[in-house]
């Protein structure tokens, strides 16, 4: 029957909360220029908060309020969800309501009012310089082992987050440069550095493994088994098999860890790492510090002359 309507009033709501959660993820992305792996997290955490405020007969964003958002909050900490996990869902959830009142959709925000758990951070895993060298000694010399190594290389000189490593194209690594134009969080740009072994294994790769891997024409810098992209999944497993192989323990995540670790521990400048991490913030750096005091202790016990 021709306009007919097969949902009810409820349901069109529902549906309308799904469209707004949709429309923010698409703001983040074209707008704000978030991370693929960013909008995947908030998309999930939002859709999340959706069917708990539905469970509570809550069916319009703008009828929630704060014992909603305590009751949610509260639901995640008996469900024993991690602190980090937690305060991504609250930043998901405050930034939604900001764009939604800021887009008009919203006159009020109930989230101004909720106080965020405090966050405790832990100490960033790294490797030392021997592991490094291990893992390095346990790639292959196939075409695989190879890339294998070229992708460790990077990784450790140059800190590169997992997702800047797998977006790399091929016409981003120039033979002759010691430098790589990067693409960071939120599309901001920054340069990197390449040591020379670094060089050397991208060269090896690119001369004697890559032609072998691509079948078809490919743009990727790092290809996968079958010759297109590697992705990011791939990135880890790679990382976590050469690291289980050395009796180790390492994601993509802990090679730029030990990074920028080592770089403050042989005494480079804070705000000189943090330029090469490509964080926005001082703070977000100041975690590596407390990690180098048996280097600051060694230091001050050479050069005060009461040391």
């Amino acid at each position: 029957m021709a306009g007919f309507d097969f949902f009810s009033p409820s349901v069109k709501i529902i549906l309308r909360m799904i469209e707004e959660i949709e429309e923010f993820i698409n703001y983040l992305k074209e707008v704000r220029g978030y991370s693929p792996h960013t909008l995947k997290s908030y998309s999930e955490d939002l859709l999340q908060f959706s069917r708990f405020a539905e469970k509570r007969n809550i069916l319009e964003w703008g009828k929630v309020e704060i014992y909603l958002l305590r009751d949610f909050l509260g639901a995640l900490q008996e469900n024993k969800y991690s602190r980090t996990s937690i305060l991504r869902k609250l930043s998901a959830l405050r930034s939604f309501y900001k764009y939604l009142v800021k887009s008009g959709k919203l006159k009020s925000n109930p989230l101004l009012v909720l106080s965020s758990p405090r966050h405790r951070r832990g100490l960033p895993h790294f490797l030392k310089i021997k592991d490094i060298e291990t893992m390095l000694s346990s790639t292959k010399e196939d075409a695989l082992g190879i890339r294998n190594r070229a992708l460790i290389e990077l990784l450790y000189s140059t800190g590169l987050r997992v997702a800047e490593l797998a977006s790399l194209q091929l016409n981003d690594f120039q033979e002759n440069s010691e430098e790589l134009k990067i693409k960071g969080k939120r599309d901001k740009e920054r340069l990197v550095f390449l040591g020379e072994k670094a060089r050397k294994a991208l060269r090896d790769y690119l001369l004697s493994s890559r032609p072998i891997l691509e079948r078809e024409p490919c743009d990727a810098l790092f290809l996968n088994r079958f010759g297109g992209k590697l992705s990011i999944r791939g990135i880890h497993k790679i990382v976590s098999k050469l690291a289980t192989g050395g009796a180790l323990h390492a994601s993509p995540h802990t090679l730029r860890h030990s990074f920028a670790t080592h770089l403050l521990e042989r005494g480079a400048d804070l705000r000189a790492v943090q330029e090469l991490l490509g964080h926005s913030s001082l703070a977000s750096t100041q975690i590596y510090t407390h990690l180098t005091v048996d280097k600051l202790k060694e230091v001050y016990k050479k050069a005060h002359p009461r040391g």
